[in-house]
């Protein structure tokens, strides 16, 4: 694809205007989100409960109760952004934190935008002082009424929907009961 221009930046994306993309002809400009890769984690503590937070989404206009997920910072490995970010929204960290999907294009049509998802099993709030950011509230789920939430259409993240599908399917031991 050739660039052609940048139309509009702020500090998270920016969208760009193609004058030719590869397979397509057309004499109107292709436009693409140009932002950076995010990660979400399927957290689960020792006593078997999802770990989601709850928070206000100004492009929905509404809370939502989301896994924790953000952006991937610089440099930094997908697998460090997730247990980062697991800490920064809810005070928790994993005793052992895997890959259920890396680098999974989240809106093919006009994003750049790749997500990783995690699993993170043992999680427990970390005993130093913990100041979580603003507006989020940590909610803490048994999974049994974690996957009735995904099943009933209750809980509309995507990445909560894949996380439970991918783990059900690789068996990661996460039971219902």
């Amino acid at each position: 694809m050739k660039k052609e221009k940048i139309v509009f930046k702020t500090e998270w994306f920016k969208i760009e205007a193609l004058s030719r993309a590869k397979g397509i002809n057309s004499s109107k400009p292709f436009y693409r989100l140009v932002e950076g890769s995010s990660v979400s984690i399927l957290a689960i503590t020792e006593d078997r409960r999802v770990i989601l937070v709850k928070q206000f989404r100004p492009a929905l206009e509404a809370i939502t109760l989301e896994l924790p997920s953000g952006a991937i910072d610089g440099r930094e490995t997908s697998k460090r952004a997730a247990a980062r970010e697991l800490f920064e929204e809810t005070g928790y960290s994993c005793k052992n934190l895997s890959p259920l999907v890396l680098n999974l294009p989240i809106m093919t049509g006009r994003s750049t935008c790749l997500a990783s998802i995690f699993l993170g099993t043992g999680a427990r709030k970390v005993k130093k002082s913990f100041r979580p950011e603003e507006n989020i509230e940590t909610i803490l789920v048994p999974i049994n009424k974690f996957k009735q939430m995904v099943k009933k259409g209750k809980l509309k993240f995507w990445p909560a929907i894949v996380a439970l599908s991918l783990a059900e399917l690789n068996n990661d031991n996460i039971t219902y009961s």
